[in-house]
């Protein structure tokens, strides 16, 4: 429920893409971190698909899908 409130901003009319991206990005950087790796992925690229030129955006994509595989790696050792 708290992290729905990081896409508030997405949703107002009027909005440049640019904030709209940011708010994209942050949900996901938090989803990444708590290992909800789908919809962080999900996130990350609406907010690359708003401001496609940025790397920053690019690098969390990259950074998510590492994640998620060393996350996988890791439940079949067990």
């Amino acid at each position: 429920k708290a992290l729905n409130k990081l896409l508030e901003p997405s949703k107002k009319d009027g909005l440049e893409p640019k904030s709209k991206a940011m708010a994209h990005y942050d949900l996901g950087i938090i989803q990444m971190y708590t290992g909800d790796f789908d919809n962080a992925l999900t996130n990350l690229k609406t907010a690359m698909s708003l401001m496609p030129n940025k790397q920053l955006y690019l690098d969390a994509i990259n950074t998510c899908k590492s994640e998620r595989q060393k996350a996988v790696k890791l439940q079949e050792q067990l």
